[in-house]
């Protein structure tokens, strides 16, 4: 599902900073933030209105984030070796449109569904991000 996390935001046709790429993966990996992200009445201004409503979801952030750095790594070498996105000069942009298709699962939909919710959520400073979310670097 990470692969399907990342290419479903990237494949919105914008660069997003590789940095900013690490935080998909653990936005999506909690059950609740993902049916809370994928709702069609929620929009998402920004990371601090997301921490402000839904602190409980994000209270193991740091552990889901550490926990799928080799996923997401290993994810990117996937998508990019599939032809779906490019990293140039630490921006990774898309080839071509990841699509859902019914046979993803019910789980594919609710990413795709979260996939705008997270793009405006990673539009805010990676340094900010990564605070905000008090990731430990």
């Amino acid at each position: 599902m990470c692969a399907v996390s990342i290419g479903s935001v990237v494949g919105r046709d914008v660069k997003i900073e590789l940095s900013k790429i690490f935080l998909i993966y653990p936005l999506i990996s909690h059950s609740g933030l993902l049916s809370y992200l994928s709702r069609k009445n929620i929009y998402i201004r920004s990371v601090e209105e997301l921490i402000a409503l839904k602190m409980p979801f994000l209270s193991n952030f740091n552990q889901r984030y550490e926990d799928s750095l080799l996923l997401t790594v290993n994810s990117l070498q996937l998508l990019s070796d599939m032809g779906y996105l490019t990293i140039v000069d630490g921006l990774v942009s898309s080839n071509t449109k990841m699509t859902y298709d019914i046979s993803m699962g019910k789980r594919a939909k609710k990413i795709f569904d979260a996939s705008e919710n997270i793009l405006k959520i990673l539009e805010a400073d990676s340094s900010s991000l990564y605070l905000n979310l008090r990731v430990k670097l």
